[in-house]
């Protein structure tokens, strides 16, 4: 916190759950599903995650500085609704194989990193006070 800027600590994020995906996805393919090598990918998933939801926040809510709390309601009602989704429909969809299960976590992490890469590509770059290039 305070030694990167939030683009760059949710780029890293990225990084780091793409990887993540990729060895569940390899292993799905390489390994029959052994505790507790089977979740090892899913526990490095979640904490490049973790890296990037406090700055993805932040960042929605600086997009409508005189909204935040309006923002701030969307953005967890949003959350909910995905979750609500993938738990209830995709969830089921696919827990027949692990396979499938690493494909979906590729294909939804896909979706986020998307979003993100459009993101950045559309929204100027704001300078914040204190946070290094």
């Amino acid at each position: 916190a305070g030694k990167l800027t939030p683009r760059k600590t949710v780029s890293r994020a990225y990084l780091f759950m793409v990887v993540a995906a990729l060895a569940n996805l390899g292993y799905a393919y390489a390994f029959k599903s052994a505790l507790p090598w089977a979740v090892m990918p899913i526990f490095l998933y979640a904490i490049g995650s973790a890296m990037a939801m406090p700055s993805i926040s932040l960042l929605v809510l600086d997009l409508f500085p005189a909204r935040r709390g309006m923002a701030s309601s969307l953005q967890g009602f949003i959350s909910g609704l995905v979750n609500a989704v993938t738990a209830g429909i995709i969830s089921p969809a696919v827990w027949h194989s692990p396979r499938a299960l690493a494909i979906a976590m590729i294909a939804l992490m896909g979706c986020g990193l998307t979003s993100w890469w459009l993101y950045v590509r559309t929204t100027p770059v704001r300078p914040r006070v204190g946070m290094a290039n």
